[in-house]
């Protein structure tokens, strides 16, 4: 059921728990006051002083601006919708937060770049670094999440060490990437920030959290991707290899990182990960989809549709927030979609 609209001003939050082990947040904003909109974006991003136009700068008098945020497993999406005028200045951001411009004007800059975005444009707001902010007539989506989520990240794909992450520019790396952002990111805004939620589910959440990691390092130039950085795997034996198995194995069915599974088999992260792809073709994380996928398969052959046994619920199960991808991954493996396999 569709939420009841707020008067104009107020500010509502609501805890929806979908799962015992994970909550997510929602607060939503509707104002014609540009004094309170300030203080809701200084409580929900970052510390900020509000510089006041006049006329001639083009306040409007009678806008308003909407927002919605939904925030939890260590990542949050907003929505803005807004025809207030606002000029700001941040103080440095402790996450990272990368919008995608809708529609509107939205002009930020630092002091070493200025950066007058237009719709369809993507910014990251680089974690340690002040912006100067003026919005125009914005409608934009966002993602932010901790550093130390990308961190972690980072040192699975390249072992960095923690700390040493560092974003090069507010910009993606190309216009492909930026439009890349730009899907990855309305999947996942959308997905939070709907009511009946798949990532209230801690396992679903972490994948989600990693796709959303991996995504930042992906499109955003940063320590990672210089030329120079040319970490050596190292080797790892037989044995170890084996327990990196075992655990995965294991714990399937639970939220996993690649330190996790680098401590069980008493190795580096690079290290496994090199020893993965040279025996399995696939890094770990893709080891663990494959178990993963065959729980599922195995789930489903067991189900039954007269006990109320549902595709999305075994999907939701072994982690796929979208049972589209689950379908498409499930046929890809086994030739047939995963509805056959739970009418046989």
């Amino acid at each position: 059921m569709a939420s009841a609209r707020k008067p104009i001003g107020a500010i509502g939050v609501r805890a929806i728990k979908d799962a015992p082990r994970s909550s997510i947040e929602r607060t939503h904003l509707t104002t014609s006051d540009p004094d309170e909109l300030a203080a809701f974006l200084r409580r929900a991003y970052v510390d900020h002083h509000r510089r006041p136009r006049t006329v001639g700068e083009g306040h409007r008098h009678g806008g308003r601006h909407r927002s919605r945020l939904a925030r939890g497993i260590a990542l949050a999406a907003g929505a803005a919708d807004t025809t207030l005028g606002l000029d700001t200045d941040t103080g440095p951001f402790h996450a990272a937060v990368v919008q995608v411009v809708h529609a509107g004007h939205l002009y930020a800059a630092t002091r070493d770049e200025e950066l007058p975005l237009t719709p369809g444009e993507v910014v990251l707001y680089r974690p340690g670094r002040p912006y100067r902010l003026r919005w125009d007539q914005v409608r934009a989506t966002g993602l932010t999440m901790p550093m130390k989520a990308i961190e972690d990240m980072a040192h699975t794909r390249s072992d960095l060490d923690p700390g040493a992450l560092r974003f090069e520019q507010s910009t993606p790396a190309s216009t492909a990437l930026g439009a890349y952002w730009a899907r990855v990111s309305g999947f996942v805004v959308r997905e939070l920030l709907a009511d009946d939620t798949a990532l209230a589910d801690p396992l679903v959440a972490a994948q989600v959290r990693r796709f959303v990691a991996d995504a930042m390092l992906t499109v955003f130039p940063n320590t990672t991707t210089a030329e120079h950085y040319q970490p050596s795997p190292g080797a790892v034996a037989p044995a170890a290899l084996r327990r990196a198995v075992a655990y995965l194995e294991e714990h399937a069915g639970r939220p996993v990182t690649l330190d996790e599974i680098a401590a069980a088999a008493g190795t580096r992260p690079r290290a496994v990960q090199y020893a993965f792809r040279r025996h399995y073709d696939t890094t770990p994380i893709g080891f663990l989809r494959r178990l993963r996928l065959e729980r599922a398969h195995r789930d489903l052959q067991a189900a039954d549709p007269a006990r109320g046994d549902t595709i999305t619920a075994i999907a939701h199960r072994w982690g796929y927030a979208n049972p589209a991808s689950f379908a498409a991954a499930y046929h890809r493996a086994y030739g047939m979609p995963p509805s056959r396999t739970l009418r046989t």
